[in-house]
C-alpha cells in the first residue's frame, strides 16, 4: 500500500490522499512491522521517503520508528541487505524521511554496506553512494 500510495504522488491533492491513508495506514504498518522481511520494511522506508511522511509529527510516529529501527537492525544481523536494491530503497527512506534515525542503527547499517557495496549492481552501488552523500 505505502508504495502505490507513493507511486500515485504525480497528480491530484497529494495532501488528501495521504489524510485519507495516514491512520490505518500507520496502524497497519505498525500491526505488521515486525513479520516485514528486508523487501518489504525497505519498499515502507522508500514510500515514506517518497512521500516526505514525518513520523515525528504523527501520532505513535517516533515508537513506530523504534520498532522498524529493531526489525531493520535485526534483518541485517540475520541475512545482510538480500541485495543492493533493498538497501538502496531502505537508506533512501532513512535519509529523505526526515526522522533522526539512531546513531546505533545507522552505523550497524554503515558497518554492513560498506562489505557488501561492491557485490551490488552500479545502479544501487551509485544510489547508497548518493544518499550518504546528500543527507550525511
Amino acid at each position: 500500500m505505502w508504495v502505490t500510495l507513493a507511486n500515485l504522488r504525480y497528480g491530484g491533492d497529494m495532501g488528501a490522499r495521504l489524510a485519507f491513508a495516514r491512520k490505518p495506514l500507520l496502524a497497519k504498518t505498525l500491526a505488521t512491522v515486525h513479520l516485514m522481511e528486508m523487501r518489504t520494511l525497505a519498499n515502507v522506508l522508500w514510500a515514506m521517503g517518497k512521500l516526505r511522511f514525518d513520523l515525528n509529527e504523527e501520532e505513535n510516529g517516533p515508537y513506530l520508528a523504534g520498532v522498524i529501527e529493531e526489525r531493520v537492525a535485526e534483518l541485517v544481523d540475520r541475512g545482510g541487505f538480500a541485495g543492493g536494491r533493498h538497501a538502496d530503497q531502505l537508506w533512501y527512506g532513512l535519509a529523505t524521511s526526515g526522522y533522526p534515525w539512531s546513531k546505533e542503527l545507522l552505523q550497524l547499517l554503515v558497518d554492513r554496506t560498506v562489505p557488501e557495496l561492491m557485490t551490488w549492481d552500479p545502479k544501487a552501488q551509485c544510489q547508497v553512494g548518493e544518499q550518504w552523500a546528500l543527507h550525511p
